[in-house]
């Protein structure tokens, strides 16, 4: 029995795992979220080490090795723990010499072994910086003088041989400066974010560090939004410009304090929200003028702001965090009921962006140092949505479709009177599979929860295909001998068998029960026939069944073409010619 099926593989998760978000929100309960980590904090450079942002002092003391952040953040280095909050020492500069050696920091790093007569570089190598970056302040251990700590632009560098190699402190030090979320996964693309200069990327499938997709181009002292017909720019001086059909409107002034942010509504692009200074600003006539709904808020500086009309939520990011509030998008007033969202998970700092996805189901956060974290937004438990399972998308249901009600515990459903397998049900999010029988161009579907039902429709398709993901947009493509996951890490090659977990692949013969582990041997096979691309050109299907030993989960293996190109590739599957979503493929030939 190939290894990638069997039950005991723990590649295979229930779908609990996929979606695990959790939290309840009332108005009189007080909020729970659970948050995750997006990426880490560090930034692969040409560096020996993934980079961090800049550090502007170090020193040791007796508890250990000690770095202040540009942000004004200071740490404390545990071997094992990594890096953890301190206090600002009373010491001044750390060690500049020991063992008969004097260290000298001039944008690299200098060593003397003759008292500062002759100097060797020890950062340098043809005229750059072996340490990605400036150094801008060093220390040598107390006890040690082998052991000297750099730091500079890209972080905290470490040496126990006096300088002759480093290794990067890194990989847990909060101090990721990111300035604004600039896109979410979604298919082949990764979370894009805006830091310092660069444009970074966390791409589906890495394990190690963000990668510089770009410069950030743009005008300084100026941010911009756009939907539809109209265009928002916001300035340093606290300006506001629109224009519709690329007439301008009169300038606004929301305050004197910098324009951070705006959000529009891609229902409606007349109505936009903009920050300025501590107050939150909206406009429902496309620019004419803005009225103040910041309410109760009281965050300190606003940085970033995000909403969904449908369920009248605003999320705005401050100074002390996020704030969660309600407003009527259709009524002149403030915004009410503002609520710090809570940790645990979720590091008490300053946050510099906040996003909703497409389908405003997720919360994204940009904290200042510690980089980005998710979590479901609050308002899904009052205003619950149902998505694919695979990457909580919108779309079509079909027979035997995995969905995810986000933002309800089901314990029991109905689609036209028949039962609907309830498969897990966990901390406010139900996965649900669609009877692989039903008929017509609609499903009709009854939740409840003990007393409380609900009702809702949904379109029903004969297919309606897609390639689970996980939030950061990896996709379940597997290596077919070992069940290894195919990433960044483990990158697909020439030849080999690969198996891709999907839903929404319709009937299968013979006919099954929704809701039943598939069998071992002999699993049903899919009827449609079923097509894999690989940057656009199909590649040979060896078999398309349900998941032997699964619920739900379709099975799609495939070969790779023995001649491959070195890098990523797109990749999706057609089902009776329905396109799935796109996700990326590493490659190395």
């Amino acid at each position: 029995m190939n290894p990638v099926v069997s039950p005991a593989n723990p590649v295979f998760m229930t779908l609990a795992v996929f979606c695990a978000f959790a939290g309840i929100v009332s108005a009189q309960a007080p909020l729970a979220m659970d948050w995750r980590q997006l990426g880490s904090t560090t930034v692969l450079a040409d560096a020996p080490d993934p980079v961090g942002g800049p550090v502007s002092r170090v020193w040791y003391e007796p508890s250990g090795l000690h770095v202040r952040t540009r942000s004004g953040r200071v740490l404390r280095y545990a071997d094992e723990a990594g890096w953890l909050a301190a206090e600002e020492a009373q010491a001044t500069a750390g060690a500049r010499s020991g063992g008969g050696r004097v260290f000298h920091a001039n944008g690299h790093l200098l060593r003397s072994e003759d008292g500062g007569n002759t100097w060797l570089n020890m950062t340098a190598f043809r005229g750059q910086s072996i340490l990605g970056g400036r150094a801008i302040d060093f220390a040598v251990a107390p006890g040690n003088p082998d052991e000297i700590t750099v730091v500079g632009e890209t972080g905290v560098w470490r040496s126990m041989d006096a300088g002759d190699t480093w290794s990067g402190l890194n990989d847990s030090l909060p101090n990721l400066p990111v300035r604004r979320i600039v896109s979410l996964p979604a298919g082949g693309s990764g979370l894009r974010v805006e830091s310092g200069d660069s444009l970074l990327e966390w791409a589906p499938g890495q394990r190690v560090a963000w990668s510089k997709a770009a410069a950030v181009l743009g005008t300084p002292g100026v941010v911009s939004a756009s939907d539809g017909d109209y265009v928002y720019l916001g300035f340093s001086d606290g300006r506001m410009m629109a224009t519709r059909s690329g007439a301008a409107r009169p300038l606004a002034r929301l305050g004197e304090s910098a324009v951070e942010a705006i959000w529009v509504d891609i229902s409606d692009a007349a109505t936009a929200m903009a920050v300025s200074g501590a107050r939150l600003y909206r406009t429902f006539n496309g620019g004419l003028f803005w009225d103040d709904i910041t309410g109760g808020l009281a965050g300190g500086t606003l940085h970033g702001v995000a909403a969904d009309r449908a369920s009248q939520s605003v999320y705005v990011a401050t100074d002390r965090g996020v704030y969660y509030g309600t407003f009527s998008f259709a009524a002149i007033g403030s915004a009410s009921a503002w609520r710090r969202l809570p940790s645990p998970g979720l590091p008490d700092e300053a946050a510099s962006d906040v996003r909703l996805d497409a389908g405003a189901n997720q919360l994204y956060v940009a904290l200042e140092g510690s980089g980005i974290f998710a979590a479901m937004a609050p308002h899904r438990y009052q205003s619950p949505a149902i998505v694919s399972a695979a990457d909580g998308v919108v779309r079509a249901a079909a027979p035997g479709a995995l969905l995810s009600v986000i933002g309800r515990s089901v314990q029991q459903a109905e689609a036209s009177g028949r039962p609907v397998p309830v498969l897990a049900a966990v901390n406010g999010e139900t996965q649900l599979q669609v009877p692989f029988d039903v008929e017509g161009s609609s499903l009709a579907l009854t939740l409840g929860s003990g007393a409380d039902q609900w009702r809702t429709a949904l379109p029903l398709a004969n297919l309606a295909p897609a390639i689970f993901s996980d939030r950061d947009g990896s996709p379940m493509i597997l290596d077919a001998d070992s069940g290894v996951l195919l990433d960044a890490m483990n990158p697909a090659r020439p030849s080999m068998r690969v198996q891709a977990l999907c839903t929404g692949l319709g009937r299968v013969s013979p006919d099954w029960i929704a809701g039943r582990e598939a069998p071992l041997e002999r699993p049903p096979a899919v009827v449609a026939p079923v097509r894999v691309l690989l940057d656009g050109q199909p590649v040979e299907v060896t078999r398309a069944t349900l998941a032997p030993g699964y619920v739900g989960f379709y099975l799609v293996e495939f070969e790779m073409p023995a001649f491959l190109n070195a890098g990523t590739s797109e990749f999706y599957i057609e089902a009776g010619g329905k396109p799935s979503n796109r996700v990326r493929v590493y490659i190395e030939p």
